[in-house]
Order: C-alpha cells, then structure tokens, then sequence
C-alpha cells in the first residue's frame, strides 16, 4: 500500500485504529516516538511538498535507514498510518501484535517512509 501526502502537521501515527491508542509524549523529540499501542513518525515540512508512505508485511529492497524497531499493540488485527487529524491513510492485517520496522531516507524530515507491519 502506498500513499504520498503531504500530512498535516508533519508527522503520522502507525497503530490499530479498533484499540485504545496512547500517542507518544515526546512527539517532536526525534524523528520516532512510540508506545506500546502508537509510532509517531515525522515526515517532511507539509510546506516542502509531500511524503511518499508505504506500508507492507515486507519490502524486498527497503530504501533508507532503519530509524525505528519494536512492537505495538494491535488488537484489532488491523496496522493502519493516520494523520494527526484522525484520516486513515492506508491499512492492512495483522495479528493481535504487530513487529514494526520504520525507515527513513532523512534523519529529520524524510520525504519516503516505508512501514513494515508483520
């Protein structure tokens, strides 16, 4: 699956949209943050142009760095990329926890993320 946008606020929210959802305290602390149940990720300035996001079990050829790894909640089955204004960007199926792996082709304001949920 795959979106671009250039998302409000410059950051987007991985998690299962079915479950109690707790975002991270320390947005804006790094590129990453997350709890058990929310990745935070930021992306490129919204003003600078959009975001290329993908989201899959796997990535043949993954671009970038990895800048995040570890697991979330997902009791729905369902891993789905949000917005900061609660619209669902793209989604697909998982068990009730979900192996999160996030890179980056920038350290700061990444214009490609690519999501592996599994």
């Amino acid at each position: 699956m795959e979106a671009r946008l250039a998302p409000p606020h410059s950051i987007i929210f991985v998690y299962d949209p079915s479950g109690a959802v707790e975002v991270p305290d320390d947005i804006g602390a790094g590129l990453v943050s997350a709890t058990d149940s929310c990745v935070a990720v930021g992306t490129l300035a919204e003003m600078d142009g959009e975001t290329t996001i993908r989201l899959a079990p796997d990535f043949a050829a993954p671009e970038g760095e990895i800048a995040f790894e570890g697991t979330i909640k997902t009791p729905g089955g369902t891993v789905a990329i949000n917005t900061s204004l609660g619209e669902q960007v793209v989604a697909i199926p998982v068990g009730p926890a979900a192996h999160i792996t996030v890179w980056a082709n920038d350290a700061s304001e990444p214009d490609l993320i690519l999501v592996r949920a599994r």
